[in-house]
């Protein structure tokens, strides 16, 4: 509706006009606001006056207008709820917006037309306008943030010595918040500041800011991100930076190994380099042979476990058959500048690859407990780890009570080799059998084959365990709502699923959120205790307060040998609790880890 013209723009640099807009206010949908515009030497009967918005990120938006005559004009999307006026005398323009909306969150702003009675030249721009006031509508109530400082791993590779940390600020509403930092002064270089992100479920926001340093100023100096929400409180939240303890350099560990000895049936053999269990992950990786260097190795990116340690590996394939067959000797060469150590691990063809292949290891896993219970299927797996395994041979037999063994390829599934970061490889066999034939102590047998470390076929064998009790154990079941601290203090809160006196172990335990159940990833189950006679595990799951505190429903859903086909649910919400729903002494005796082991 407007063109904002380049001559308008020098004529407001040269007026005296001063426009002052005020009554920015937080509004829920519905509801009804009045902004105003002081005017300072502005004659309203001689220029049209408008009212425009910008909405975050967008361009501006032409809403309304009042001509010098006293004519109105409105946008179509403000027409029938917002009401411009003006007060000629004091020299007052006025916006009435009535049954808000959402999308009416914005910037406000009133302007003048440079069109001045008798005059058509600059129709439709405007040449004067104030600094704007702040509209926004939304359901959400008024959130201070939360603030979380970042820092890097323990390990994590420093590029160029530089470090990155940064500042996460969550669960705050209405926009905008603001983030500096300081290091005892105020520091404006290095800084990258990331847009807010609106939660589609509560309405607030979560903005970032990442700061970038040298690493002589991340050891040397203290950082703080200080977080200022105008709406909620005018003192910062100030978070310090805190450098995360980190354990001491350690140095790597080589393996050498060769996936085929004998270049004579065309093969070509691959050297793997094992680098593990060093920190930081920075190495440096050389291959040569008889000691003259070479380049066409591939070095992977240092994966870190979870014991915080990295593991990498370099190959080699060996494309000279003379290099190979004449036993010349290849070496892997390691530097680890942080530990200022360098290693090496060497292999030729006779004296270190031919000298044996190691016996592959064999181990027959029981059916999981939660295919047992929901499909009723036995799914029974043979594993066997070790080297040169592409041609060896697995077969099943299962014994019935009273029958004899039988051999079965039925609901037999070969699964793929898989390589593994040591040099092993793992092929897989699964039986999957009826839960009856398993529930009946049924014994099944897997046997391994056609390798060169076993000169003869090794089984492993398998049937559900008799057990101690004729009659399993029912589970007594309860859960524990978060504490009250927790509650007031922290953005999630954590409910505990305690288990207890169940038998035999196998056991299933899954949460479920109103009407959905919640994947595996979303709690941590502990692994059972056994106690005495019987077992006993914990389940937590962590949420966000705000789901909390709003009344959502949770379950905790128990499986058990003893419950089939039934099973335990116990329910929770913020409605339910009651003071001392289970006696403190409990928790502290019954409730184990829940950290994976």
């Amino acid at each position: 509706f407007f063109i904002l013209d380049i001559n308008s723009l020098f004529l407001g640099m040269k007026s005296v006009v001063l426009l002052t807009e005020s009554g920015g206010d937080i509004k829920k949908p519905g509801e009804s606001l009045m902004l105003s515009c002081k005017a300072s030497d502005v004659n309203f009967n001689s220029y049209h006056m408008e009212w425009v918005r910008q909405h975050s990120g967008k361009g501006l938006e032409w809403i309304a207008e009042v001509e010098n005559d006293g004519d109105i004009y409105y946008a179509p999307s403000v027409q029938g709820r917002f009401a411009i006026s003006r007060d000629v005398s004091s020299s007052m323009l006025y916006l009435q917006m009535n049954n808000l909306k959402v999308e009416d969150t914005a910037t406000y702003y009133c302007a003048r037309n440079p069109q001045s009675s008798g005059s058509y030249y600059y129709y439709n721009s405007f040449d004067n306008w104030g600094q704007g006031t702040m509209v926004t509508v939304s359901a959400a109530n008024k959130a201070a943030p939360s603030v979380f400082p970042l820092v890097p791993c323990c390990g994590d590779p420093i590029s160029e010595n530089q470090v990155t940390i940064g500042c996460l600020v969550t669960g705050f509403f209405p926009e905008p918040v603001d983030i500096k930092w300081n290091d005892g002064a105020a520091v404006s270089t290095g800084i990258r500041k990331y847009s807010t992100v609106q939660n589609s479920q509560d309405g607030t926001y979560t903005m970032s800011s990442q700061l970038t340093i040298t690493s002589t100023e991340w050891l040397s100096k203290t950082y703080k991100c200080d977080v200022t929400h105008n709406p909620t409180s005018t003192a910062p939240v100030t978070k310090i930076v805190q450098k995360p303890e980190c354990a001491k350099p350690t140095e790597p560990t080589l393996k050498l190994l060769a996936t085929s000895c004998d270049m004579s049936k065309g093969e070509k053999p691959i050297l793997m380099c094992l680098i593990t269990g060093f920190t930081p992950s920075i190495i440096d990786v050389k291959w040569k042979v008889d000691k003259k260097e070479v380049s066409s190795a591939a070095t992977t990116l240092p994966v870190r476990g979870a014991d915080h340690k990295y593991t990498a590996t370099s190959t080699l394939q060996v494309e000279n058959a003379d290099d190979w067959n004449g036993q010349k000797e290849y070496t892997c060469e390691v530097t680890h500048s942080a530990t200022g150590t360098s290693k090496t691990a060497k292999i030729r063809k006779c004296s270190d690859c031919q000298e044996y292949t190691p016996k592959p290891e064999i181990e027959l896993l029981k059916p999981p407990f939660e295919t047992l219970f929901l499909s009723k299927k036995a799914i029974i797996t043979c594993k066997v780890v070790g080297q040169e395994l592409a041609y060896i041979d697995i077969t099943w037999t299962v014994k019935e009570k009273g029958q004899k063994a039988k051999k079965t390829t039925d609901g037999v599934e070969e699964k793929e080799e898989v390589f593994n970061a040591d040099g092993t490889s793992t092929v897989s066999s699964v039986l999957t059998v009826d839960a009856s034939k398993w529930n009946s102590r049924s014994t099944f047998t897997c046997t391994v084959a056609n390798h060169t470390a076993i000169p003869t076929p090794e089984s492993r064998e398998i049937q559900k365990p008799n057990g101690n009790y004729s009659i399993p154990l029912t589970p007594n079941v309860y859960i524990l709502p978060p504490s009250s601290s927790e509650v007031s203090e922290a953005p999630f809160v954590t409910l505990v699923c305690l288990i207890k006196g169940f038998y035999p172990e196998d056991i299933l335990v899954r949460w479920m959120y109103n009407d959905t159940t919640l994947p595996p990833s979303d709690y941590i189950n502990s692994k059972p205790h056994h106690d005495e006679n019987s077992y006993s595990m914990s389940s937590r799951l962590t949420v966000p307060k705000a789901d909390w505190t709003k009344g959502t429903t949770y379950y905790c859903v128990v499986a058990h040998e003893s419950t089939d086909p039934d099973t335990i649910t116990r329910v929770i919400n913020i409605h339910t609790i009651k003071p001392n729903l289970m006696n403190l002494s409990v928790v502290v005796t019954d409730v184990h880890s829940g950290c994976p082991q």
